[in-house]
C-alpha cells in the first residue's frame, strides 16, 4: 500500500477502535483544543447554514459534533468501499482529507485538495470533452454554471440545456443570462421525488442558498425530472441546499436508462456522502465515481460527486 492507502486504513481503523462516547470525546476535544478564532468561525458558518447541527462550545451545544461522530462510526465499512471504487487518487486523497477533517479538525490536508485549475463541476481530467448533451443543471442560480459549461466546451457541447431555480430574483437574471442561447430552457420549479407544490425559505445569508422546507410563504411548482423531462439525459448536475437526495429519486429512471453522467454536490449534511453514492450505485452499478474540492480548506464544502458510466468494452 502507498501512503494514502496507509493513512485512509489507519484512519479507519482508530475509528474502529472506540466506542461511540469515547469517539464523540474524543472529537470533542480535538474541537476545544482549536484556536479561539477557528471555533468561532466555525460556530458561525455552522448557524449561518443549518445542514449539519448546531454547535457551540458555551452554550454546550454539540449536535454538529453528535452527528460527525455517527457518521463516522456507523459507515466504515462504507467508507471503505467508496475509497475502492474512486477511480482516482485525487479523490481517494480528498476523502482521506474530509474523514480526517472530521475527526481531527484537521485542516492542514484540505486544502492541498482544493480544485483551483478548472471551473466549478468542469474538471477536464475527468470531463475532458463534451458534445451534443442535454444537459439539466438543478439549482441552476443565475445560470453561473451553464455560463461556465458553455465557455468550457464550446457552444456544440449541447443540444438542450433545462435550468431549474426557485429564487425570483436568480430567475429573471437567469433568463437575461440565457437569453441570446438557443435551445436553453428555464424552468422555474423545484424538483424533488413527487410532483406538486415545495415551500422554500430564502436565505438571509445568500440567495443561492435558499432552501425548500415543509410550510413557508413561498411556493413553486414541485416536479421529477422523470416525469417532467421525456428526452434522455445525458449530463446532470445537482445543487440544491440538501435537495440532492430526493431530486435523484425523481429521477431514477433516467439514471437507469440513460446513464448520464452525473455532478453532484454531496457536502450538504454528512449523510449526503453515504446515502447518495450508495443510491446512486444501486440504480446503476456500471457508474464509476470521482470526489473534488471546489470549496474551503477549513471544513469540506462545495464537494462535488462525479458518477460516470463505464463505456461498453469495443
Amino acid at each position: 500500500m502507498n501512503q494514502i492507502d496507509q493513512a485512509f486504513y489507519h484512519t479507519l481503523s482508530f475509528i474502529d477502535s472506540l466506542s461511540t462516547q469515547q469517539l464523540f470525546q474524543y472529537i470533542q476535544s480535538q474541537y476545544l483544543s482549536l484556536p479561539p478564532d477557528i471555533q468561532t468561525s466555525l460556530e458561525n458558518y455552522f448557524t449561518k447554514f443549518s445542514f449539519w447541527g448546531k454547535l457551540c462550545a458555551k452554550e454546550e451545544q454539540w449536535e454538529e459534533i453528535h452527528n460527525r461522530t455517527t457518521i463516522l462510526k456507523e459507515n466504515t465499512a462504507y467508507f471503505q468501499w467508496l475509497y475502492q471504487h474512486l477511480e482516482d487518487y485525487s479523490s481517494k486523497y480528498l476523502l482521506l482529507a474530509i474523514l480526517r477533517n472530521w475527526l481531527l479538525y484537521d485542516y492542514a490536508l484540505l486544502p492541498k485538495t482544493q480544485n483551483t485549475k478548472y471551473p466549478h463541476y468542469f474538471d477536464l481530467d475527468i470531463l475532458p470533452h463534451r458534445k451534443d448533451d442535454v444537459f439539466v443543471d438543478v439549482g441552476a442560480y443565475i445560470g453561473d454554471t451553464t455560463m461556465e459549461y458553455i465557455t468550457q466546451y464550446g457552444k456544440d457541447c449541447y443540444t438542450t440545456i433545462y435550468c431549474y431555480e426557485i429564487t425570483e430574483n436568480s430567475i429573471s437574471t437567469l433568463v437575461q443570462q440565457t437569453q441570446n442561447f438557443d435551445n436553453i430552457i428555464v424552468k422555474p420549479k423545484a424538483v424533488s421525488n413527487e410532483n406538486g407544490v415545495a415551500y422554500f425559505l430564502p436565505s438571509q445569508v445568500d440567495a443561492s442558498a435558499n432552501q425548500t422546507t415543509e410550510f413557508s410563504p413561498y411556493a413553486i411548482p414541485c416536479v421529477t425530472l422523470d416525469d417532467d423531462i421525456p428526452q434522455a439525459i445525458t449530463l446532470l448536475k445537482m445543487d440544491i441546499e440538501g435537495d440532492e437526495f430526493k431530486a435523484l429519486q425523481g429521477c431514477q429512471n433516467h439514471i437507469q436508462k440513460d446513464k448520464p453522467t452525473l455532478l453532484i454536490s454531496i457536502y450538504h449534511g454528512y449523510q449526503d456522502y453515504v446515502r447518495i453514492p450508495k443510491y446512486i450505485y444501486s440504480l446503476n452499478n456500471e457508474y464509476t465515481f470521482y470526489l473534488r474540492n471546489f470549496g474551503g480548506g477549513v471544513f469540506p464544502t462545495e464537494i462535488v460527486l462525479y458518477a460516470i458510466a463505464k463505456q461498453p468494452a469495443s
